[in-house]
């Protein structure tokens, strides 16, 4: 199980492991919908059977989740 809270900010993340049961209370294809769209963070590391998204813009995903500014 992950800390969360003594994660670094550069910390690289992949999406099973931040979202639901995580801190990102949605499904893959919801997150992978957002990123598309442009309304959740694009990933850090894209590569083949790769990609991972920072630990800090997952976080600033949510305080702006959390404000009403990301749907």
């Amino acid at each position: 199980m992950i800390d969360f809270t003594r994660l670094p900010d550069e910390a690289l993340l992949r999406s099973r492991e931040f979202l639901r049961p995580g801190p990102v209370p949605m499904g893959r294809t919801l997150w992978h919908e957002m990123v598309a769209d442009g309304r959740a963070p694009a990933p850090a590391v894209r590569r083949d059977r790769l990609t991972a998204w920072r630990w800090s813009d997952i976080r600033q995903f949510l305080a702006d989740l959390a404000g009403g500014e990301a749907a």
